[in-house]
């Protein structure tokens, strides 16, 4: 059994895991929080529907689905004055980065990623894997993050139920990504597996 003092250091630890991550994505991204600008679909689509129309802009597809986190980002962006928005953008986008890599450090990884070395090695793998340059600190681009973190929340302890805010953080993902359906084979099978494992 885990007591209250395991408990807070697997916290800490976990907060310190993701800061360092954090500084290490930014060091990676450094050109984006140097030279901020907005890219593509976040300015001509989702600031511009977040500036008219609000938070109507959720309701309204684009391309076939709702873009739900980019546009949140944008409506959360635009609360700031125009000259942070791309920087806000780029942060916000970058601590998504974050948290999905920084998943396999959590307890419902640990039968997947059974250390910290492990662990450590899978994030540095998805930091540094190429093809990100167009990827990384935009929404437009952001779908395919939130694809990366709705296959590692289809990874988690079957043994372990999904919180409300996973729920949440995967109808998020549904919502903004087109591609998900490629998953759903992942998800049935965990169902059948949690439908049929012992009690």
């Amino acid at each position: 059994m885990i007591n209250e003092s395991d408990k807070y250091f697997e916290k800490y630890n976990l907060i310190t895991i993701r800061v360092l991550f954090f500084v290490l994505v930014s060091i990676k991204g450094i050109d984006r929080l140097v030279y901020p600008a907005i890219w593509a679909e976040d300015g001509r689509v989702f600031l511009k529907q977040a500036f008219e129309i609000g938070w109507s802009s959720l309701l309204k597809p684009y391309d076939g689905y709702f873009h739900t986190i980019p546009r949140l980002i944008a409506l959360i962006s635009a609360c700031f004055p125009i000259e942070a928005i791309p920087v806000i953008i780029v942060l916000l986008c970058y601590g998504i980065f974050t948290y999905t890599i920084t998943l396999p450090f959590t307890k419902p990884y640990k039968w997947l990623f059974c250390n910290q070395v492990f662990s450590l090695a899978i994030a540095i793998v998805l930091l540094v894997s190429p093809g990100q340059a167009t990827m990384l600190g935009n929404g437009t681009n952001l779908h395919w993050y939130l694809l990366l973190l709705l296959s590692i929340l289809g990874l988690k302890d079957i043994r372990m139920p999904y919180s409300f805010g996973e729920i949440v953080i995967a109808f998020l993902c549904v919502t903004s990504e087109g591609a998900v359906i490629i998953l759903l084979p992942l998800f049935l099978t965990r169902y059948i597996m949690k439908k049929t494992q012992r009690v």
